[in-house]
């Protein structure tokens, strides 16, 4: 599995509305019925939140455009507090 994100921004926040209504939507299922529900709920949200999709992975795909791909590869490192800060 890749720790690479591969889940493009406006994908991202599709992903994490659509797991709030399936999850709404489970959640008002009675008994087992809730069940699938649910988890396509917390697989969407794991997806919208961290970016993520193990099937893109799987496939070799990614819907990042090519300005978010960049803006990882060119981010600068992250500095240190200075002691003087404190």
């Amino acid at each position: 599995m890749h720790d690479e994100k591969n889940v493009g921004e406006i994908e991202r926040v599709v992903s994490t509305a659509a797991s709030l209504l399936v999850g709404a939507y489970g959640a008002t299922r009675r008994g087992l019925w809730k069940m699938p529900w649910l988890v396509a709920a917390s697989a969407l949200a794991k997806r919208g939140v961290t970016g993520k999709c193990d099937l893109y992975s799987a496939l070799n795909i990614s819907t990042l455009d090519e300005t978010e791909s960049e803006k990882k590869a060119s981010a600068p490192p992250r500095l240190k507090k200075s002691s003087l800060a404190s």
